[in-house]
């Protein structure tokens, strides 16, 4: 009988990281995307899936990039320290379910949660690098993958509205699920 082995994971995220985003056929006609942010790697199968965590990550821009600090709050690295290396590798395929919690007193730091990964943004850099990277996924994966995603922009601007219309509706409701 199978077991299950509930993990979560969760990834601190200051200042800007690497971001790098690829195409990768696996040889049955097949396309998928590597979407690499830092320590996390995500396989993103079909569009549905870019466009979800990328509409997540619009919202995250949306609601939260006003009220992060601009510089980055990362402790400087020393000669020495160790150098990060891929901590999570995630597949999706087809719509995924994800929470946007906007910084507020007592939390500091944007959370975006997609299923079993929690990533905590604490500066601007830091969101600007994980919306770099879903915008340069939305693009690549409007190439190459059967469904297309959406532009980031087209995300960007229906998440701007919706944040606009969160905040004259309840000042106080800082989650925000997508799909």
């Amino acid at each position: 009988m199978a077991r299950d082995w509930p993990v979560t994971v969760t990834i601190d995220a200051h200042g800007g990281d690497m971001v790098r985003v690829r195409p990768r056929d696996i040889g049955t006609d097949r396309t998928h995307l590597l979407v690499r942010t830092g320590p996390l790697v995500v396989y993103c199968l079909d569009g549905q899936a870019v466009e979800s965590v990328a509409a997540a990550w619009a919202l995250a821009h949306a609601s939260s990039a006003r009220l992060l600090p601009r510089e980055s709050t990362a402790p400087p690295r020393r000669p020495g320290d160790p150098v990060a290396s891929a901590a999570a590798d995630s597949v999706l395929e087809g719509p995924q379910r994800c929470d946007v919690i906007a910084p507020r007193p007592g939390q500091p730091f944007l959370v975006v949660t997609c299923d079993w990964l929690t990533v905590r943004v604490h500066d601007l850099p830091a969101l600007e690098t994980h919306a770099r990277a879903w915008t340069t996924a939305c693009a690549i994966g409007a190439r190459f993958l059967r469904t297309p995603p959406p532009p980031f922009n087209q995300l960007l601007r229906t998440a701007r509205d919706l944040e606009l219309a969160r905040q004259h509706r309840a000042p106080e409701a800082p989650r925000i699920r997508t799909r």
